[in-house]
């Protein structure tokens, strides 16, 4: 009987050894497998300094997975800027699924004004220049210096300030009074006909026209510069 004790006791401290060793190896694991996840969702103009990713509770006692770890964005999000949470999720032997909170330290280029620019100036390369910021949370700033070249200025914006979307409309391809190609479609038959715009219009915007040979007035949409069609 004593001998049992002893084998059992032996026993015992064996399986506690084995899980008090195993869960920091899987937390290891785990860890490098969201730092991995993590630096592939991170946009590559993000200029990295630190990932900081939440301690798991000791008191878990997660299984060995036995098959790859899978990871997921609960939020939905494709790339991560400061804060996201991450899933980790093992399906066997033992199934379990957790949730670790990360923060991203860095720092990204943002496009910003070099000099004043006044309302209804058509922006050029030498309005803008890229400043590097550090991470912050959901700021709707713009990272590409191309996507604002050739768009027009709202409002007056100073200088050294970062360009957001809603300062900025893209430019009319049509403007009030241009001269148009009016095409229209009607029973298989293609009709072209000149005449003049009412208003600016942007690519695919509708607006009014006059038919210069009828006098009438007409809704067509902005095809490019020169020409509209009526649908």
């Amino acid at each position: 009987m004593q001998r049992l004790q002893l084998i059992t006791i032996i026993g015992l401290c064996y399986l506690s050894s084995v899980l008090a060793t195993a869960t920091p190896t899987v937390m290891n694991t785990i860890h490098q497998a969201v730092k991995t996840f993590i630096q592939g969702k991170i946009p590559s103009y993000v200029t990295v300094q630190h990932i900081g990713i939440k301690n798991i509770d000791s008191r878990l006692r997660l299984t060995p997975c036995d098959q790859p770890l899978e990871l997921f964005l609960p939020q939905e999000k494709t790339i991560i800027l400061h804060t996201a949470t991450v899933g980790v999720k093992c399906t066997s032997p033992k199934a379990w699924q957790i949730y670790l909170p990360v923060v991203v330290k860095g720092t990204y280029p943002i496009v910003v004004t070099t000099k004043i620019i006044t309302r209804g100036t058509i922006l050029q390369a030498q309005h803008l220049t890229l400043q590097d910021v550090a991470i912050k949370q959901n700021q709707p700033y713009i990272y590409d210096i191309q996507q604002v070249l050739g768009k027009v200025a709202k409002r007056t914006i100073r200088a050294n300030i970062p360009i957001q979307a809603y300062m900025l409309k893209t430019p009319a391809l049509i403007s009030k009074g241009a001269s148009v190609n009016i095409i229209i479609h009607t029973q298989g038959i293609r009709i072209s006909t000149q005449g003049t715009a009412l208003s600016n219009g942007q690519l695919h915007q509708r607006i009014k026209v006059k038919n210069n040979s009828s006098n009438k007035i007409v809704e067509a949409f902005v095809v490019d510069k020169n020409t509209v069609q009526v649908k």
